[in-house]
């Protein structure tokens, strides 16, 4: 059994190689791959690249080139549930796609038309790991709430407050929507831990450099203690 393990940024996917064993390095689709160990856990880690479609790519490529039968996404998010700061850890119980909008149409804000599915519930199994490694890590247990994605970075007090009416997000990012969509129609179990590198508002842009590079530091550790055990 092989897991894959999806991150955006160099700066999220740099901190999950250095934990790995017997390290093989390659290529797919112009994007970076690593193939090791998980202490007895074989994985493969993908830089899948900033955005929906790279995220949709990068999970195709693990499910069919690399037969994983699991896929975790990690990396770093802008939080949108009240009270979360960064640094703070995010595991989501669904994910959708905020952007998606069909509504002239008569389809609800984020629902993908003539589908038969758009909110995409995350596996249970792989989601309790997750809160178990958390609470070994950080000592403290993580948010669980929906987690949305859309191909902008969000940066506006408005806007968070509309995910948060609309969707009832808890976190924003740029990819997780898109995995969840493919996971779910190749019947994959997936799972999506994320770290509050700003609160998705004014301060965004300065909060998200600043806090990037420990975030995503502390999500490879989480993501590791869930894989390795």
């Amino acid at each position: 059994m092989r897991i894959g393990i999806l991150a955006a940024l160099r700066e999220e996917f740099l901190p999950l190689v250095s934990h790995l064993e017997d390290v093989r390095e390659g290529e797919a689709a112009r994007r970076p791959v690593v193939h090791g160990r998980l202490g007895a856990q074989e994985v493969t880690l993908i830089a899948s690249g900033v955005g929906k479609v790279n995220a949709a790519m990068a999970a195709q490529i693990l499910i069919d080139r690399y037969a994983v039968s699991a896929l975790y996404l990690t990396g770093v998010a802008g939080g949108v549930a009240p009270g979360l700061r960064p640094g703070d850890v995010v595991v989501a119980d669904e994910v959708l796609q905020h952007d998606v909008d069909s509504t002239a149409l008569g389809f609800a804000p984020g629902e993908i038309p003539f589908a038969d599915r758009w909110i995409f519930p995350t596996d249970e199994r792989l989601r309790a790991r997750l809160l178990g490694a958390v609470e070994a890590v950080t000592g403290k247990p993580p948010l669980v709430g929906r987690i949305v994605s859309g191909d902008r970075f969000v940066a506006d007090r408005e806007e968070v407050l509309r995910l948060r009416e609309q969707f009832r997000a808890a976190a924003v990012e740029m990819e997780g929507g898109a995995l969840g969509q493919v996971a779910w129609a190749n019947g994959i179990p997936f799972a999506v831990l994320r770290t509050v590198s700003d609160t998705a508002d004014g301060e965004a842009p300065r909060d998200f450099t600043a806090f990037l590079a420990e975030t995503a530091e502390r999500a490879a550790r989480i993501l590791v203690r869930a894989i390795a055990g």
